[in-house]
């Protein structure tokens, strides 16, 4: 089974990985109870290209783990690491894992945003403001106080220091790209990374 993963793995094929994995940790689990599965997990944190985290819900860790897509997480991770980079947008049509993309790399060098790193979901959105708003709560500001410029509310509230806005699922956000370059212009040390089905 690990063998079938790795060469799913090695082909490219991550979203068929998890799949199957989450097929063989059930039957595990059903069959011979939670410790054969997480054997599994570990024996599968030898896989090629495959990382794991954990997460506690309802007292329980739910494990992700990410496969493949080596050459577009190194290239988006140098992308995220390099200052001048402000604005990256992940962009394809929706189920490829676009989301999945920018969460390991955003996982994998928030460390390096000193001001702290924030996921914002646009898909249940309706504006920017709540996207400043959230954005805010996420990078553990006080409430935005309200503003006819959301922008520079949150640039203005923002700590010293490199931050990192994700913003999934932007596409349908209307008036989004002034808001991107408003708050590029008053924040200096902010990158954006974007994920979205069309260009914004």
């Amino acid at each position: 089974m690990v063998l079938q993963l790795r060469l799913l793995s090695r082909q490219g094929q991550g979203f068929e990985c998890q799949r199957l994995l989450g097929v063989y940790t059930q039957r595990l689990e059903s069959g011979l109870g939670a410790g054969a599965a997480t054997s599994l997990r570990e024996a599968l944190s030898n896989v090629s290209g495959a990382t794991q985290t954990a997460r506690p819900v309802d007292g329980h860790p739910v494990w992700n783990l990410f496969f493949g897509r080596t050459l577009e997480l190194r290239q988006l991770q140098a992308w995220l690491a390099d200052p001048a980079e402000r604005l990256i947008c992940v962009l394809g049509p929706g189920g490829i894992g676009k989301s999945r993309l920018a969460r390991e790399a955003m996982t994998r060098v928030g460390a390096g945003f000193t001001a702290g790193a924030a996921w914002v979901d646009g898909l249940t959105l309706e504006t920017v403001d709540s996207v400043a708003r959230i954005a805010a709560q996420r990078f553990g500001l006080t409430e935005l106080f309200p503003s006819k410029d959301s922008a520079a509310a949150l640039a203005r509230l923002l700590p010293p220091g490199r931050a990192l806005l994700v913003l999934d699922n932007a596409e349908d956000l209307p008036e989004l790209a002034p808001w991107l370059q408003r708050l590029l212009d008053l924040a200096a040390d902010v990158t954006i990374l974007l994920t979205s089905r069309e260009p914004v």
